[in-house]
């Protein structure tokens, strides 16, 4: 909403400022100390409009068409409960929950809704957190033990994953089959 009424709006967004906080020139050294690559995949509706915005902020911001290569690829996500998390649950990559715009008085109601209903689910979740320094020290957690997901939190997404009919074994034969194409290209 912020980004729609206005680049001014959005630039004194709650949200742009905290993932300002997040991309900081400390948490970012401290993230590359440990040779880890940040990439920004903002929502499909903002992608065209963001792609000459930098906003001072020094990473790299995917495209539309590179956004399921890096569900592939990437090691973890960052999220604001967004439904791009469910691949990850269900690829059992770490997925770690922050709300940089909690209670931004920009936001207008229908957004507001959305906001507080996903503060509500933080109880329903593993891995939510409060701050840019929450987020990078939950990272630096995962990179220390290579990225893996916890048994116990496997077994959360698992749980959810088992309530939707047939979807795990539908979702494996897409992901065999991605994988089958990217192997016939890389030969």
């Amino acid at each position: 909403y912020a980004f729609i009424t206005g680049k001014e709006t959005f630039l004194r967004s709650r949200y742009l400022d905290g993932i300002k906080r997040l991309l900081s020139k400390e948490n970012l050294a401290r993230l590359a100390r440990k040779r880890i690559r940040i990439v920004l995949a903002p929502h499909h509706h903002l992608v065209s409009q963001l792609k000459n915005l930098r906003f001072g902020l020094d990473v790299e911001i995917a495209q539309a068409d590179e956004v399921s290569y890096w569900i592939r690829h990437a090691d973890c996500c960052v999220t604001d409960y967004s439904s791009v998390s469910f691949d990850f649950v269900f690829l059992h990559k770490p997925t770690i929950y922050w709300i940089p715009d909690r209670n931004d008085p920009i936001l207008e109601a229908t957004d507001r809704e959305e906001q507080q209903f996903a503060s509500r689910q933080t109880g329903g979740f593993y891995n939510s957190v409060d701050s840019a320094d929450n987020v990078v020290d939950m990272i630096e957690y995962y990179a220390d033990r290579d990225f893996v997901l916890e048994p116990e939190k496997c077994a959360i997404g698992d749980t959810f994953f088992a309530y939707k009919t047939g979807i795990c074994g539908r979702l494996h034969e897409e992901l065999e089959k991605i994988a089958a194409v990217e192997a016939s290209i890389q030969t």
